[in-house]
């Protein structure tokens, strides 16, 4: 058996610890209009919102995310805090037929977009939200990604710091090939 070389082993130790560098990550939201079409293959990378803000951002405070077009509309009764006035049923139950909408009219329900008129919810307040992580800073040390984190955690979301040989980074510096 060979002998162990201790010294070896301690100086490829290092020159490992001066060829790593700290990735600062937080995730960036892209917030799309929903499209009918695109609905149904959805990637699950992408949830399904209903958002009343402009803002471009995503909030889970004041954003619904739904499963289904019946998730949305309970959803959305439970956030305003009252009772929905007509009976909650599900898209492919309600199409083709005629109801009476929570505004009084009759609604014969043959796409989504009329589905959520006879419910009173906005269709164009829908959007495809996806978060994506993305590169924030390449920091020498861990120390100073931490101090990037508390003195800009107002900008930062759900930042992380991952470490990266400098043999990962891509040749501009500005990404990772560790996802």
């Amino acid at each position: 058996m060979d002998d162990y070389d201790i010294e070896a082993y301690s100086q490829r130790k290092e020159e490992r610890k001066e060829n790593i560098v700290f990735v600062l990550i937080s995730e960036q939201i892209e917030k799309h209009p929903f499209n009918d079409e695109m609905n149904e293959g959805l990637p699950d990378c992408y949830l399904r919102v209903y958002s009343e803000s402009t803002d471009t951002d995503y909030s889970p405070d004041t954003d619904i995310q739904f499963s289904d077009e019946a998730d949305l509309v309970k959803q959305f009764y439970i956030r305003k805090g009252v009772e929905c006035p007509i009976p909650i049923k599900r898209f492919h139950e309600l199409y083709n037929q005629q109801i009476k909408g929570v505004d009084g009219e009759t609604h014969i329900i043959q796409e989504l977009m009329l589905y959520l008129a006879a419910y009173g919810v906005e269709y164009e307040n829908l959007y495809f939200v996806r978060k994506v992580p993305t590169v924030a800073a390449i920091c020498d040390d861990e120390a100073q990604a931490q101090s990037i984190i508390r003195n800009h955690a107002a900008q930062l979301r759900s930042p992380r710091i991952a470490p990266v040989m400098k043999d990962n980074l891509l040749p501009d510096g500005y990404g990772c090939i560790f996802y």
